[in-house]
């Protein structure tokens, strides 16, 4: 699928949530629905492209179908900025998160937030505590700085308009209510 749909699908890994089947395990940056915490890259307000690993491969099946294949494809399942998926995460919780903006500058340096249930993980997590807040300060640099909002005129979207992705602020209110409940 090319490295467009792997940016995506990295993107996709953010939201394996209890309300919507996935076989992905759930990597936790942004916004933690279980403790009502975010740590917004930059203002928050950039478009971030989303997509569900299922609606990943309903188009990646269509793809096998294709006689000649291109270099790479892209797939949109969803744009929202951190700011609409955290009013989401609220609006689902019916509770206000507490909410830090990581600067420009620290995700620069490699400084993120480290959220609750990051910290409750990395135990169990295979790569060293600083590697993965590097990993994530890196992640929100290329949210925040327009590196995931694909383009919608060259997405597959268009060629399978008859697939309807996961809108990514229905499956945020569903997790905040499902870990609500």
């Amino acid at each position: 699928m090319g490295a467009a749909a792997g940016a995506q699908y990295v993107t996709s890994l953010l939201f394996p949530t209890p309300a919507h089947k996935t076989y992905m395990s759930p990597m936790i940056a942004v916004v933690d629905l279980v403790h009502d915490t975010a740590a917004i890259p930059g203002k928050g307000d950039t478009l971030v492209t989303f997509a569900h690993t299922f609606d990943l491969a309903k188009y990646a099946d269509r793809v096998l179908d294709f006689t000649e294949w291109e270099r790479e494809y892209w797939i949109i399942g969803d744009k929202a900025t951190w700011n609409e998926v955290l009013q989401a995460a609220e609006e689902g919780k019916d509770t206000k998160f507490k909410v830090t903006h990581d600067s420009i500058e620290d995700l620069e340096k490699g400084v993120v937030k480290e959220l609750p249930a990051l910290t409750l993980a990395l135990p169990h997590i295979p790569i060293p505590r600083d590697a993965m807040l590097a990993f994530s300060a890196a992640f929100s640099l290329v949210f925040e700085t327009g590196g995931t909002n694909f383009d919608d005129s060259v997405a597959l979207n268009n060629r399978f308009p008859d697939i309807k992705p996961l809108r990514i602020k229905d499956a945020i209110r569903a997790a905040a209510k499902a870990i609500k409940n």
